[in-house]
C-alpha cells in the first residue's frame, strides 16, 4: 500500500496568509492569534488616510479590563504569506474601540500615523460672505498645511438643472435666488451656465438667416427620445388656448416632411436613435435642432445611463437649447421667439 503524502501530484498547495502585529515597540501576534477574528487592511491610493482594522473575539473580558488599548496608541502591521516575506503595512494610531455583544466581540480600527487627529477630525463652522477658496485657505493654514492647486468658482449647469429649488434654501450665504423670468433659453451650450462671475445666461442671438427663412413661418416635428413625457405635455400646452403659440406662425407638426425643425426631448435612449436620425432625414433643408429640457441638453438624471446614445448631437449640435424639468411653455415660446427675432408685443 502506498503511504500517504501531505501533498498529491498536479494539486497545488494553498498559501497560508499570515500576519504580525506589533503594539507600540512590543510584538503581540502570538499573544492575540487564539482571539483574531479578522485582520483587514485598507489601502487608499489618495484622498484620505490607509485604515487598520483588528476584529477579536472577548468572551472572557480581557479587552474590556487588562487588555485594553488605549486610544491614540500605536499598531504596526505586516502581511503576507506563510514562508515568504511580510509586507510591512506601516503604522497605525488607534482612532476607534468598539465593543460588542453577544458574541462578545471588540473591533480596533486604526489610521496611517503622519495624519493629526485634528486634521481626520469632523468640526461644525460657519461661514458667511466668503468664498470656497478661501474657506479651504483658512482651513489648511489653520492645521499648518499648503493648498496646492485651485479651486474654480461654483457653477450652476442650466442644462443639467432640473430647477428644483433646493440650492437655494441650502446656500448658507443666500447668493442663490429664483425668479419667474422665463428667458432661460441659449443658442450655445457654455451659454447656460452661469457662476458669481457671470450671473447671467448669455441672450440668445438672434439668427438673421434663420429669421430671414422661418420669422413668418416656423413647423415644428417633436421627437420623444426616452424621457418622462413632462416635457412632451409642456410641449403639447404651447398650442392650446391659453398660450397660442401658432398666433406667431409657429406650429407643430405631425410629420417630419412638413417640418423646418425637430424638438427633442429626453435623454435618447439608444432604442430611439435609429427612429431619431430617420426623422431628422425625412426632414427638409434647411432645417434646426431645438434641445428642449435638461434631459435633451445633457442626459438630465439620465446622464451615466449605459442605455443612453447621444452620438446623434454630436453630428448634429442644436441650435437653440431650452432648459428645464420640464421646460415650461412660456420658456419655450420666449427662446423661440428671441432666436427668430419675433416681438410678441
Amino acid at each position: 500500500m502506498a503511504a500517504l503524502t501531505d501533498s498529491l501530484p498536479g494539486v497545488a498547495r494553498v498559501p497560508h496568509p499570515v500576519f504580525m502585529l506589533s503594539y507600540g515597540q512590543k510584538n503581540i501576534t502570538n499573544d492575540i492569534t487564539p482571539y483574531v477574528l479578522s485582520v483587514t487592511y485598507t489601502d487608499y491610493l489618495s484622498g484620505q488616510s490607509d485604515e487598520l482594522e483588528v476584529e477579536l473575539e472577548d468572551a472572557d473580558g480581557r479587552w474590556i479590563n487588562a487588555w485594553y488599548p488605549g486610544k491614540g496608541d500605536t499598531l504596526s502591521l505586516r502581511i503576507g504569506y506563510e514562508a515568504a516575506p511580510l509586507l510591512p503595512c506601516g503604522t497605525f494610531e488607534i482612532d476607534e474601540i468598539e465593543f460588542a455583544r453577544p458574541p462578545s466581540t471588540v473591533s480596533i480600527r486604526g489610521l496611517a500615523t503622519g495624519i493629526r487627529k485634528s486634521v481626520r477630525t469632523r468640526t461644525g463652522r460657519a461661514y458667511e460672505n466668503t468664498t470656497l477658496a478661501a474657506i479651504a485657505q483658512r482651513i489648511a493654514k489653520r492645521h499648518k498645511m499648503t493648498l496646492v492647486g485651485k479651486i474654480e468658482p461654483l457653477q450652476i449647469d442650466l442644462g443639467r438643472c432640473v430647477l428644483c429649488g433646493d440650492c437655494e434654501s441650502a446656500c448658507p450665504a443666500q447668493k442663490i435666488s429664483f425668479n419667474n423670468d422665463v428667458k432661460l433659453g441659449a443658442t450655445t451650450r457654455e451659454g447656460l451656465t452661469i457662476s458669481a462671475a457671470h450671473p447671467e445666461i448669455d441672450p440668445i442671438k438672434v439668427n438673421v438667416a434663420m429669421r430671414k427663412r422661418f420669422g413668418r413661418s416656423l413647423k415644428l416635428r417633436s421627437v420623444s427620445a426616452g424621457g418622462c413625457n413632462g416635457c412632451e405635455m409642456e410641449l403639447n400646452a404651447v398650442g392650446n388656448v391659453n398660450f397660442d403659440f401658432g398666433r406667431y406662425g409657429i406650429d407643430m407638426v405631425a410629420s417630419p416632411r412638413h417640418a423646418d425643425g425637430l424638438v427633442l426631448t429626453g435623454p435618447i435612449s439608444s432604442n430611439m436613435v435609429e427612429e431619431l436620425r430617420i426623422c431628422w432625414d425625412a426632414m427638409p433643408e434647411p432645417k434646426l435642432v431645438i434641445a428642449m429640457g435638461a434631459c435633451a441638453i445633457s442626459g438630465g438624471v439620465f446622464a451615466e445611463c449605459a442605455e443612453v446614445d447621444r452620438s446623434f448631437l454630436k453630428t448634429f449640435k442644436p441650435a437653440l437649447y431650452v432648459p428645464g424639468c420640464p421646460t415650461h411653455p412660456l420658456v419655450f415660446i420666449a427662446a423661440v421667439m428671441d432666436f427668430l427675432g419675433i416681438d410678441a408685443r
